[in-house]
Formats: structure tokens, sequence, C-alpha cells
């Protein structure tokens, strides 16, 4: 009997919990700075990328040049 009176009032406390975080609504203020925030980690991944892009292709060509000087010498 006490088990299942604790199984019930843990399955009513977990019920109760996750429906009141549910409703629960970010302030205006923490929503506009985490859409700040998402707008300038876009515009900084924006100018990464070619960045990046260019340093693989050189380590790429610099290993290639390595491989075709070694079997030349």
């Amino acid at each position: 009997m006490k088990k299942q009176l604790a199984l019930v009032l843990a399955t009513a406390m977990t019920f109760l919990s996750t429906s009141a975080f549910a409703a629960y609504t970010l302030p205006t203020a923490v929503t506009g700075a985490f859409s700040d925030m998402d707008a300038a980690w876009k515009a900084i991944e924006a100018q990464i990328w070619p960045i990046l892009a260019v340093v693989v292709i050189g380590f790429f060509v610099i290993r290639m040049f390595k491989r075709g000087a070694k079997q030349v010498g």
C-alpha cells in the first residue's frame, strides 16, 4: 500500500512539475538577447568559413608539394 501511494505521489509530482515548466516562457529581454547572440554568431560564422576553407586547401597543397619534393629528391 505504501509503495502504491509513493508511486502515485511521485507520478503526480512529476506531472505537476513538467506542466509548470511547459507553461513557463522566457522574458522578452532574454529572448531578445538570444536573438542578438544568434545574429552575431551567424555573422562570425559567415566570415570564418571562407578563411577555414583557404587554410584547409593550403595545408593540402603544402602536403602535396612536400610529397612531390620527397619523390624527386
